[in-house]
């Protein structure tokens, strides 16, 4: 988190971030109860949220994997790839532009 907070310029403290595994804000702060909201839920509820971030930071994960299959509305998608990577998944542009599917970039 705190890479993706330095270089992409991001400040947890004036934006959102959901971590559908951890709540990385203080109880004081003013997104913790939201952010809760989000914990350890099944994966299909976080279609919607998913399909309307801003920006998407992922791993490949579960969440990746179902990302792949949306029409995500923002053009800012990153992952980190713990394994490889998956940039083969996103050589025909044009294709996934057509089909209305998102083109991530690798943060490693």
């Amino acid at each position: 988190l705190n890479y993706i907070e330095k270089n992409f310029n991001i400040d947890r403290n004036n934006i959102l971030i959901i971590n559908p595994n951890k709540n990385h804000y203080d109880k004081h702060d003013k997104f913790y109860n939201l952010a809760q909201l989000f914990i350890n839920l099944p994966l299909i509820h976080y279609v919607d949220t998913i399909i309307n971030a801003d920006k998407l930071f992922l791993t490949d994960s579960s969440f990746f994997s179902l990302s792949l299959n949306l029409s995500i509305k923002t053009k800012d998608c990153y992952y980190y790839s713990r394994f490889g990577s998956y940039n083969h998944l996103f050589n025909d542009e044009i294709l996934l532009k057509k089909l209305n599917k998102p083109i991530f970039q690798s943060i490693k």
